[in-house]
């Protein structure tokens, strides 16, 4: 039995039972939407949501690349077209690229309502993607020093943080190939299956992603292309995108490191934790099982306080939506129901 605050022996283990939590959960807030909604909104049904998605990965995913923008000045500037401060052109036209990049993959999927279907992504799409999100600042600043966008690297380069080495240029476009046509990728053992309990697809996004970056296929962007490749996969699945946040980013790096020893249950756990981060905040308009969500600071208990409920929501233990600030809304029925697998759990 453990006492309160008691970390497992086995702490490798316990995460890994966390992330699985967190997938199983998504499978479960999935099928309510699909039960209620058909599916996710089209964009014109629930635009002011989708737009808060947009800019938030926008933002999240730049930072990543290295602007250092503001989230209310990536509003801003793609909201009303006010560059504000005194940033470099490259950094502003880095965050006009990726939205139009992204806007795309959006109104492939969302235009006409929930997707029917999953056709896979061609080599085409990426190569567009990746033209898309850069050519705006190549033709500002790269282009004497960087190979036009959309075009496979033909040059080799050294190895990741991970110690994996990509393929030489000459190899990228059979590599691209192999990785279109395994939803694995290309250096995946299809009869490993996904990591033990982490249902798919999300194991199938997290490798495919994982191999799509350790292929690097092009000169510049393999970052920003490869999250806008997972969330058109991702939105095709019927699932919201996913985007890294900043405490999120050390996580998913050491998960690509992870993933590129055939590990990717870190790597799928924060994914999954991004998915279900984006398809609450469709839950207190759309699919709440209960209208009455209240702060997490007016749900607490004599045995759990605001920071207890707060671990339970980011580990996927208590059901929670986003609210109109940065903090979490929940119900009683959840957090009675939160706490009742709690004591399970301790018994």
């Amino acid at each position: 039995m453990l006492s309160s605050g008691a970390v497992p022996d086995d702490s490798a283990g316990y995460a890994r039972a966390q992330r699985v939590a967190v997938c199983r959960r998504i499978e479960a807030e999935i099928g309510r939407v699909l039960e209620r909604l058909g599916g996710l909104p089209s964009w014109s049904a629930a635009r002011d949501t989708w737009t808060r998605i947009l800019y938030a990965e926008v933002q999240q995913a730049t930072a990543m690349a290295g602007s250092t923008m503001d989230p209310w000045a990536v509003e801003l500037l793609l909201g009303q077209g006010v560059a504000y401060g005194r940033k470099e052109p490259a950094e502003y036209l880095m965050v006009l690229g990726y939205a139009y990049a992204a806007r795309w993959v959006y109104d492939q999927v969302l235009a006409d309502g929930p997707p029917r279907h999953a056709p896979p992504v061609t080599l085409d799409e990426v190569r567009r993607l990746n033209d898309l999100a850069l050519r705006q600042a190549w033709q500002e600043d790269d282009r004497e020093r960087v190979p036009e966008p959309g075009r496979f690297r033909r040059h080799d380069i050294g190895p990741l943080p991970s110690g994996v080495t990509p393929p030489p240029g000459p190899e990228v476009p059979a590599a691209m190939r192999d990785w279109a046509g395994s939803p694995a990728g290309p250096e995946a053992e299809p009869e490993a299956g996904p990591p033990p309990g982490v249902p798919p697809p999300i194991a199938d996004f997290a490798a495919a992603h994982a191999a799509f970056e350790r292929v690097h296929p092009f000169p510049d962007g393999n970052g920003r292309t490869g999250l806008l490749v997972l969330n058109l996969q991702l939105l095709r699945s019927g699932y919201p995108p996913a985007f890294i946040r900043g405490r999120a980013r050390q996580a998913y790096l050491r998960g690509l490191r992870e993933a590129d020893s055939g590990d990717h249950a870190r790597l799928a756990g924060v994914i999954a934790r991004s998915v279900l981060d984006n398809l609450t905040r469709f839950v207190p308009r759309e699919v709440a099982t209960t209208r009455e969500l209240l702060p997490l600071s007016e749900l607490t208990t004599e045995s759990v306080d605001v920071k207890v409920l707060q671990r339970a929501v980011r580990s996927g233990k208590l059901k929670a939506a986003r609210g109109s600030g940065r903090g979490y809304l929940s119900s009683r029925a959840w957090v009675d129901e939160y706490l009742r697998t709690r004591r399970k759990r301790r018994t």
